[in-house]
């Protein structure tokens, strides 16, 4: 049974490492991101750290008519950064996206999410950066695959570890001659270490393409993921301007607060406006308020954070991913853990072919032997 598992481990090692291999070197960068770009095009994202805190930011009705304005195309949604520094972002319907100085109302950047650097680690880290031409992307199916089959070597080792007979003893770094066991020593202790958080990691990202991990936290809290749903109002829109600004104010009197990550703007006749917040004991804003976009009268209020167990642990899987929760250290961490599977390929390997050329020499000593006699 053990040599199975053995042969098992190396065969998914051996098909999976490339896939695995991107994947942890794009996981670790796609953690800080968002920062490099910052720090290497911060004209285009950030703002003066004065203005920021000091002024107050342009309503937002003014902002939308003068992207629109400046753009001929509709605004559907706009994003609002956690830290106020960071230039707010307005998505256009053509998919193009405005990065704009709300204090100020200059536009900083018209562009498109795979043209930045973000959305180029991110589309790496997702779908190995192939769409075709229907805007599908063929490959994230194989990123999944490659997922899980991370997360069965991880077990496999496991369950490999746990059968040696001085298992604590292989936990200890060894350093010396013998490259085989410093390699296997390293190979033990980073595979027990990181094993939990790394299979965790790993589940959490296929949350965001498979469908059947629902199930799994489901079955495992006994309650059931809830999302809120949708709202649409009812009768014919009324002949004026919407008040995108009151709206907002008024959703941030509906959950005191609150930080507005997100508001969504109706596209067509029924819909609501739709804030996305989080709530002080929401990792993520996944919290919704609705509300009727002339009258301003609020139409539902789902706080995620006051529903069922799945729905918390659900809707955490986007901060646990990246490791972004509880303090930035956890984010260098996140990234440590990372970079580990190419840890586990390297010594991996290692140990095979250190394995191979010693059996290689035997063969060769025995058939000289053999010669000689």
């Amino acid at each position: 049974m053990k040599t199975i598992i053995k042969k098992l481990h190396l065969i998914i090692a051996v098909f999976a490492s490339v896939f695995i291999i991107n994947l942890s070197l794009s996981g670790a960068i796609l953690v800080f991101a968002k920062d490099i770009q910052y720090w290497f095009n911060p004209q285009f994202w950030l703002i003066d750290t004065e203005q920021a805190f000091d002024k107050k930011h342009l309503s937002l009705n003014r902002l939308l008519t003068h992207v629109e304005a400046s753009t001929d195309e509709k605004v559907v949604r706009v994003d609002f950064p956690k830290q106020k520094n960071v230039a707010w972002q307005f998505q256009l319907a053509n998919r193009e996206t405005i990065s704009i100085n709300p204090f100020s109302g200059k536009i900083l950047l018209r562009y498109r999410f795979d043209e930045t650097f973000y959305g180029f680690v991110h589309l790496w880290h997702r779908w190995l950066l192939y769409s075709n031409k229907k805007g599908e992307h063929p490959l994230r199916d194989y990123v999944s695959v490659a997922t899980v089959a991370l997360m069965i070597n991880l077990i496999l080792g496991i369950w490999l570890w746990c059968q040696l007979k001085k298992k604590w003893k292989h936990l200890q770094p060894k350093h010396g001659g013998n490259k085989f066991l410093t390699r296997f020593s390293y190979h033990n202790l980073i595979g027990v270490v990181v094993f939990i958080p790394l299979l965790l990691v790993a589940f959490s990202g296929l949350t965001f393409h498979w469908k059947w991990p629902k199930s799994v936290v489901e079955l495992l809290t006994f309650s059931e993921v809830l999302t809120g749903g949708n709202a649409v109002r009812s009768g014919e829109p009324a002949n004026q301007a919407i008040d995108f600004q009151a709206a907002m104010e008024k959703a941030q009197a509906v959950l005191p607060g609150a930080i507005i990550y997100r508001v969504s703007l109706p596209n067509k006749n029924g819909h609501l406006i739709t804030f996305r917040v989080k709530t002080d004991s929401e990792f993520h804003a996944y919290s919704k308020i609705w509300i009727e976009p002339y009258s301003l009268e609020v139409v539902k209020v789902f706080e995620a954070a006051k529903t069922t167990a799945a729905t918390k642990i659900w809707n955490f899987r986007y901060s646990f991913h990246i490791g972004d929760f509880f303090h930035v250290s956890v984010k260098f961490l996140w990234v440590v853990i990372a970079l580990t599977p190419l840890v586990f390929i390297y010594t991996g390997f290692s140990m095979y072919f250190i394995r191979m050329r010693k059996k290689q020499v035997v063969k060769q000593k025995r058939q000289a032997d053999f010669v000689a006699v």
